[in-house]
């Protein structure tokens, strides 16, 4: 189903049928009641925060690939670049995966003819390149299966034209869910280092978004999408974690969501491999400048924890990365009782 969901000035949500693809689904399980005045907020401040994102991770020129499927997360992502590309200078082109024709799966084929279509014309009215693959036969099934077949698409389509970047459109639930069902399969520490938010060739930037401020703000601007029948299926995992065991977490402890994405962040960095250290106290910052910066935070709040430092923070975190982007090729200052000096090729530290 396409729709497009408007608020009045009381706060009243009404739901616009644009294009029924499938049976109505119940509207109550969408995301609560919001405000306009909050809304216009959150609109802002999501822009500004996505265009911060592409500032840190240095986009600039060349051409981004977008992986768009026709739902919400990845035409708010569709969006969201097309919104930024003049200021930073990259042309944008979407990419649109048909998964083919399941034998006995009429409904799921009739969706992904309609979704290619919808993504289709949403990048030809914008004069934005479009590509995809044509619709086949398939054995596809399985959610691995499904994401290997997506890969190997995108893949070849960006060495077919030697293209800058792929922009996927995972965000901070799926980053959760994904760290979630590894812990379930038996994953071991290593395993929970998923999803990076910026790659050589990889760009996610909405990674520190969660799913209900995306589906705040595109109902805001009355972004339209597809709505996949198969995401309802708690048959898979991913879908049970995110339907049911997330959403019965949530429900019985507001907030608990949050927290638990938090502490697997914490269990994440406790295990990250210290390869960019070129001694016990100091970092190359040239191997720093070629991470994206999930990456680099990492390294620095190691770097903190292997010199001693306790009681420092996320900003502390934040300031150094802060300061080795500046354009002042040495530094010192202190942080948690640490002097931090920045040399042009190293990050070292003394006690104050």
């Amino acid at each position: 189903m396409v729709y497009r969901i408007d608020m009045s000035q009381n706060g009243t949500k009404s739901v616009t049928v644009l294009c029924t693809y499938y049976a109505v689904q119940n509207y109550s399980t969408l995301a609560p009641y919001y405000t306009l005045a909050t809304m216009k907020k959150a609109h802002h401040g999501l822009e500004h925060r996505f265009g911060s994102v592409l500032k840190r991770d240095s986009i600039s020129g060349g051409t981004l690939v977008v992986g768009v499927s026709g739902g919400l997360d990845s035409m708010a992502l569709a969006h969201l670049l097309n919104l930024w590309s003049n200021a930073f200078k990259y042309r944008l082109r979407l990419a649109h995966v048909h998964h083919g024709y399941e034998a006995e799966n009429q409904s799921q084929n009739v969706y992904r003819d309609r979704a290619q279509e919808f993504v289709k014309n949403w990048a030809y009215e914008r004069d934005l390149d479009f590509i995809t693959n044509p619709p086949e036969p398939t054995l596809h099934s399985s959610e691995a299966d499904l994401r290997a077949f997506r890969y190997s698409h995108f893949h070849k389509w960006l060495s077919e034209r030697n293209e800058s970047k792929l922009a996927l459109a995972h965000h901070a639930d799926d980053l959760l869910e994904t760290r979630l069902i590894r812990m379930i399969r038996g994953t071991g520490a290593q395993g929970l280092e998923s999803m990076v938010s910026s790659t050589h060739e990889l760009l996610r930037p909405l990674l520190t978004f969660s799913r209900q401020e995306i589906e705040v703000y595109a109902r805001e601007i009355g972004l339209i999408w597809v709505e996949d029948p198969s995401n309802q299926y708690l048959e898979t995992m991913r879908n049970w974690v995110r339907k049911s065991w997330l959403f019965d977490l949530e429900s019985t402890w507001p907030g608990a969501k949050a927290s638990l994405a938090r502490s697997m962040g914490y269990l994440v960095q406790r295990t990250q491999r210290p390869e960019s250290l070129s001694e016990a106290f100091a970092l190359r910052r040239g191997a720093l400048s070629e991470m994206g910066f999930d990456e680099k935070a990492q390294v620095v709040a190691r770097f903190l924890r292997g010199v001693g430092a306790r009681g420092y923070t996320h900003t502390h975190v934040e300031e150094i990365l802060k300061r080795l982007e500046s354009k002042s090729p040495s530094d010192e200052f202190e942080i948690v009782g640490f002097r931090i000096h920045l040399t042009p090729d190293l990050v070292w530290a003394s006690r104050v």
